[in-house]
């Protein structure tokens, strides 16, 4: 088992070593770094991108990330009314206070996982920008540089990367969606574990921004 481990891990590393981003032929893509960008990481899809209409496109939490974070919030709500709905369910001398602080943390961690899985990713092309956030990017007539937003004119590439994430319960591959910028820096858009949907949602979005696709995972 631990021999098949190794090599997977270096058939994945070797596949990354081979990529050589000379084969572009893109000047700008010498210049862009090709090391992952993103320090986040879910063993499950995230999100789905969903078209707004013709002139705007969007990343929305998927089915599964709302059905995860639902269960935290379910429980929290559940646990103190189980116990107190149980005639014979045994509390120490703190009663009911334990379970309560029990499931408000766990109500907590599910609305908080919430509030960040379904922060606006949007595409607009009639705002003229990208932007993450729920604030939108107001500055149309200035140049300054946003910190979650960029003009749409100024996206020249997507960059999809993968890297292995592993721990003692567990391993998969992360996938990641970048925006190359004209002066080769990077934005990261989104990261999770679903590889064939950020494939696929990357090829949508180069076919909406019009600009191409490099995929180096």
């Amino acid at each position: 088992m631990k021999a098949k481990f190794k090599s997977f891990i270096e058939n994945v590393t070797r596949t990354r070593e081979l990529f050589d981003p000379s084969s572009l032929n893109d000047e700008i893509a010498l210049k862009t770094d090709w090391k992952t960008l993103s320090n986040s990481s879910t063993n499950f899809k995230t999100h789905n991108l969903v078209e707004k209409g013709p002139n705007r496109m969007e990343f929305k939490t998927a089915m599964g990330a709302k059905i995860f974070v639902l269960i935290f919030m379910i429980v929290g709500i559940a646990v103190p009314f189980i116990f107190y709905a149980v005639p014979d369910a045994e509390l120490d001398s703190g009663g009911m206070w334990p379970l309560y602080i029990f499931g408000g943390i766990f109500f907590l961690v599910g609305a908080g996982l919430h509030y960040v899985q379904s922060k606006p990713i949007v595409f607009d092309k009639l705002e003229g920008f990208y932007w993450s956030g729920r604030k939108k990017p107001e500055l149309h007539h200035s140049n300054e540089q946003l910190k979650n937003a960029v003009r749409i004119r100024n996206i020249y590439a997507i960059q999809i990367l993968s890297r292995r994430v592993s721990s003692s319960k567990s391993s998969y591959t992360c996938y990641e969606i970048n925006l190359v910028l004209r002066d080769a820096n990077r934005m990261n858009v989104l990261a999770h574990a679903g590889g064939k949907t950020i494939k696929e949602n990357a090829q949508t979005l180069g076919r909406f921004l019009g600009v191409p696709v490099w995929d180096a995972s």
